[in-house]
C-alpha cells in the first residue's frame, strides 16, 4: 500500500498564535501529544478536510498547551 502524505493545520486554542501548514506520515489522533514550534500541545479535536485519496490527505486539528 502507497504512504500517504498528511498534510495538517494546526490550531491553538484561546490563541492567537498561528501554526504554519505541516506535513507528517500518519493521521493525526485526538489526545495525541505533538511539538510545535518547540512547545508540547495535545490534540483535541481533529477534523479532516479532505479525506485520504491516492497518496494525499488533509486534517484541521486543534489543540491545547499541555501543562507540566
Amino acid at each position: 500500500m502507497p504512504a500517504i502524505t498528511y498534510q495538517i493545520s494546526y490550531m491553538i486554542r484561546n490563541s492567537d498564535e498561528k501554526i504554519d501548514l505541516m506535513y507528517r506520515d500518519s493521521e493525526p489522533k485526538v489526545g495525541e501529544i505533538v511539538t510545535l514550534k518547540g512547545k508540547q500541545y495535545r490534540i483535541i479535536e481533529v477534523e479532516p478536510l479532505i479525506l485520504p485519496k491516492s497518496k494525499f490527505a488533509y486534517y484541521h486539528v486543534l489543540c491545547e498547551p499541555v501543562r507540566s
